[in-house]
């Protein structure tokens, strides 16, 4: 199923970046508005180098995609460069052996805070307690906060729905609802499942 070698593209506009997109996006240092997105180049060095070797659980690409995915939403939304940094960061410290001083020595207090926002607290039992610690936590934590992980969830129903469309079986039973978009629908499968 993969197009060209490039990307590929599964229903509503869902992307799965590969190596080449990796490589467009490390080349590109500016955003659509002239600015120099330094720590965003940065990010995506630290973040490759802290997910390298893991994959996605919905189609086995390289992991980094996601953050890729992550990031790319919020640059397309206008964020500012620390934003976009937390967005390629957003996972290092649930999924990698990276601590939040290592983060915040890095790429300072406003994307250390950011991507702490958006992380679990490992030590909360229970996975329904936990996932609503982590909304009460984004919901305190500012509009920043809260636009990275409505861009994290966007990416994650894309994957969905790419796992949806490459395994229909597993959703056989589910039908499309009149007047609600896929992807809408998939996002709201995500949290159903999670």
């Amino acid at each position: 199923m993969p197009v060209s070698g490039e990307a590929r593209v599964a229903g509503a506009g869902a992307i799965a970046y590969t190596a080449a997109a990796v490589t467009a996006t490390r080349k590109e240092h500016t955003d659509r508005r002239g600015e120099e997105l330094s720590m965003t180049r940065a990010a995506l060095t630290y973040a490759e180098h802290s997910h390298e070797g893991q994959r996605r659980r919905c189609d086995g690409a390289p992991f980094i995609q996601h953050p890729l995915e992550v990031a790319d939403l919020l640059r397309s939304a206008g964020a500012d460069d620390e934003l976009i940094a937390a967005g390629l960061l957003h996972d290092v410290i649930e999924k990698c052996a990276v601590t939040r001083e290592a983060l915040n020595e890095r790429f300072g207090t406003r994307v250390t805070y950011l991507v702490n926002a958006v992380s679990e607290n490992p030590l909360i039992d229970g996975y329904g307690t936990r996932k609503r610690a982590l909304r009460e936590q984004v919901a305190r934590s500012g509009s920043d906060a809260l636009t990275l992980f409505a861009a994290d969830k966007v990416a994650k129903a894309r994957e969905l729905q790419i796992q949806m469309l490459d395994m229909p079986i597993l959703f056989a039973d589910r039908q499309l609802m009149p007047g609600v978009s896929l992807e809408q629908q998939t996002l709201e499968r995500l949290y159903i499942m999670r």
